[in-house]
């Protein structure tokens, strides 16, 4: 089931990039601050993680178990993004305390996403609806 876990990522990931891509575009045309950055990064990864983990657990079938399969992505996204930062900043910082306060963070809002996802319900077809309270 590891699975579910890496299209979670994944898909955050993808959010994030499209996220990353429209700032970035705001920025070289408003000339916003660049102080803003570490900002953006960390709003658009508390969006990003929920969103695809309410969809992966929505659309993978995934939900007896949706906070933990949230918890899960939260978690996989923060190490993969640590991984990326060390990869392409080539230095290996290590705070902890930033580290754990993102962790935190992202197993909370992903557990968020996997719990509105697992208990989210369906909405009914309009066509069932006209049938159950219109005389056609």
């Amino acid at each position: 089931m590891m699975n579910v876990v890496l299209k979670g990522a994944g898909l955050a990931f993808a959010i994030s990039i499209a996220a990353f891509a429209v700032f970035a575009l705001l920025l070289m045309l408003t000339g916003t601050p660049e102080q803003f950055i570490e900002i953006v990064v960390f709003v658009v990864m508390l969006i990003s993680i929920p969103v695809a983990t309410f969809f992966v657990v929505r659309v993978q079938y995934a939900r007896k178990k949706g906070v933990s399969w949230g918890i899960s992505i939260g978690f996989v996204y923060v190490l993969i993004e640590y991984i990326f930062r060390i990869i392409l900043l080539r230095k290996l910082s290590f705070d902890l305390i930033p580290m754990l306060r993102t962790l935190f963070l992202a197993a909370v809002v992903g557990g968020v996403g996997g719990y509105l996802g697992m208990n989210f319900k369906k909405q009914k077809k309009v066509s069932e609806i006209r049938k159950k309270y219109f005389i056609d």
